[in-house]
C-alpha cells in the first residue's frame, strides 16, 4: 500500500475527526468515490438511462442559463427595476423542460418493463 501525506484545511479535518474513523479510511473511501472505484457494474439499459437523465440535465442547466428573468439573475446584484419593465413568463421553457422529463418517464417504464 502506497502513502501519501496531505495537508488538509482544518474543517475537513474536524469533520474527519467526528466520523470516528481512522483518518486513512476515511481518505480512501473519498479518494474510491471521487474515482468511482469499486463502483457497481451497471447494465447496459441501466447505463442507457443514466446517460439519457445526464443529457437531460444538462440541457436543463443550458436552458435555465440562457433564461433572462429577474429572479433567477438576482443572485449577485439586484436588478435596476424601471415601471416600465414586465416580467415574461417562462412557459416555452417549462414547455421545453416537461419534454425532457416525458423522455425520462418513457426511458424507466421502458427499463421496468424490460428488466
Amino acid at each position: 500500500m502506497g502513502f501519501l501525506g496531505v495537508r488538509i484545511d482544518q474543517d475537513l479535518e474536524d469533520k474527519i475527526k467526528s466520523t470516528g474513523r481512522s483518518r486513512s479510511d476515511v481518505v480512501r473511501d473519498a479518494l474510491r468515490a471521487y474515482f468511482e472505484v469499486d463502483q457497481p457494474t451497471l447494465f447496459k439499459d441501466q447505463e442507457v438511462l443514466v446517460c439519457e437523465i445526464e443529457r437531460l440535465l444538462d440541457e436543463k442547466i443550458l436552458a435555465l442559463n440562457s433564461v433572462k428573468h429577474p429572479v433567477l439573475n438576482t443572485v449577485k446584484q439586484p436588478p435596476a427595476r424601471t415601471a416600465k419593465q414586465k416580467q415574461k413568463p417562462l412557459n416555452n421553457v417549462k414547455q421545453q423542460l416537461s419534454q425532457g422529463d416525458e423522455i425520462i418517464r418513457k426511458a424507466a417504464t421502458r427499463s421496468a418493463t424490460s428488466g
